[in-house]
């Protein structure tokens, strides 16, 4: 196995290896319940069901997120990327918040740009979508998107990467923080 993402070919080859551990865990915002259902109705041979909620999350590990006031106060050898559609980049459009634009200083590294026909891209191509950086700070809509990206990064091999947990509709709330609707020359 060269990762943690393998396609459905490779695990079809390897579902007998002895060595192999298959986790299931399905899971449906607002409904806790249903990834465990949906299991127990029916998954892959040998497979084990893990909880999100209960079984896979840790609490907040502070160095690894930044809030707002990090954001603004970044070093300049910090690179911040926003892994929203580069049209929510620029401030073409916002479905979601109030405000349309970017955090000043970003960078649009789309999220969904690290897929191919709704696979990843391999680690190598992810690398090329992220320039080096000493310090990397993710930010999104609310969060989510952004996590797409930490995981491409993770499998690029990128280190020193936070997530702006809060971001774009977190950074907008305070009407005093300034952004860009353009992009950066």
């Amino acid at each position: 196995m060269t990762g943690p993402l393998v396609s459905s070919s490779w695990l079809l080859e390897h579902l007998a290896d002895g060595e192999l551990l298959v986790v299931d865990t399905r899971f449906a915002l607002g409904k806790p319940d249903a990834g465990r259902t949906a299991f127990e109705a029916g998954h892959l041979p040998g497979a084990v069901f893990a909880d999100l909620e209960r079984e896979l999350s840790a609490p907040v590990r502070p160095e690894m997120i930044v809030d707002a006031v990090g954001v603004a106060a970044r070093p300049a050898s910090t690179v911040l990327f926003d892994s929203r559609a580069p049209e929510r980049y620029r401030g073409e459009v916002e479905p979601l918040d109030w405000k349309a634009g970017h955090i000043p200083g970003a960078i649009n590294i789309n999220w969904s740009d690290g897929l191919r026909e709704g696979r990843w891209k391999p680690a190598e191509e992810q690398k090329d979508r992220f320039p080096a950086a000493a310090t990397t700070i993710v930010y999104c809509g609310s969060g989510v998107s952004a996590a797409a990206n930490l995981l491409a990064m993770e499998l690029a091999g990128v280190e020193n990467v936070k997530l702006y947990p809060g971001s774009w509709s977190d950074w907008i709330s305070d009407p005093g923080r300034p952004i860009e609707t353009s992009l950066p020359d």
